[in-house]
This record gives structure tokens, C-alpha cells and sequence, in this order.
């Protein structure tokens, strides 16, 4: 059964790890899991490395999708079709947000000290302009 709208923009917000796809021209896209941010309504957003493949593509695709699924309670899933509509560098800000979302407190610390060997890493604001989510739990 598909989601509404309300329950799509709602399980994309989760916590739950997305998987990025993106074309690559002559090859088959890439799909990779990454860390996001997105609140119902606004633009969702990751962060990757400046220098990355996912950066590159990312610059020349100009677009990407984003899929989430969560099996429990119920198996549904929801996949944003995205423009990217802006790329900024990373703040220490934006890289602590993300880490505070997907790690627990103790190794939030940890992870940015790490982090910080990374080199240079920017933001891509993903603009969701079409859906595609359903339920799949058998009632």
C-alpha cells in the first residue's frame, strides 16, 4: 500500500541509514549508505568527502536519490528523487549534527576526532521533487 505524503516525509526524517544512489554515466549508478539530515517539508542534506566519487558525481549528475526503508514495526520504505540544490564546505557544526544523529553520546567525540583526519568534506542540499513509498507488511 503507499505512503501518504505525511508518512513518506516522515520516515525519511528518521534516523535510519539511506542508501545515495547516483548515475554514472557507462557504468551502473552508484549506491552507497551515507548519514543525512532531513526534516519533513525542507531540503534533506550529507555530508561526504570534497575529493569523493559521490562529490564528483553528485557535481555532474546534479541530481540523486535517496532511499530509507525500516522492517519493524512494519516493512515500508520511502525513495526521494533529488535535485541538488546547493553545496557548501562542511562546518565542524554540520559534522558534529550528523554524528549526534547516528552514534550514541560516548562515541560522538571519538568519531569527530577521527573525523578531523578526513581532509576536506562539503554539504549537499538534496531537494526532494518526487516520491515513491509504500508498506509492505502483509496484514
Amino acid at each position: 500500500m503507499a505512503l501518504d505524503e505525511t508518512a513518506r516525509q516522515h520516515l525519511l526524517a528518521q534516523p535510519l541509514t539511506p542508501i545515495l544512489a547516483i548515475e554514472r554515466p557507462g557504468h551502473p549508478p552508484i549506491a552507497v549508505p551515507v548519514w543525512h539530515q532531513y526534516s519533513p517539508g525542507g531540503d534533506a542534506w550529507i555530508l561526504v568527502g570534497d575529493d569523493s566519487e559521490k562529490a564528483r558525481l553528485l557535481r555532474e549528475a546534479g541530481s540523486a536519490t535517496l532511499v530509507v526503508q525500516e522492517v519493524q514495526p512494519r516493512t515500508h520504505y520511502a525513495s526521494a528523487a533529488c535535485e541538488v540544490v546547493e553545496e557548501h564546505p562542511a562546518t565542524d557544526a554540520e559534522r558534529r549534527e550528523l554524528a549526534e544523529r547516528y552514534l550514541p553520546g560516548a562515541a560522538v567525540e571519538q568519531y569527530l576526532e577521527v573525523a578531523a583526519e578526513f581532509g576536506p568534506e562539503v554539504v549537499f542540499l538534496l531537494r526532494p521533487v518526487a516520491w515513491r513509498a509504500a508498506d509492505l507488511t502483509m496484514s
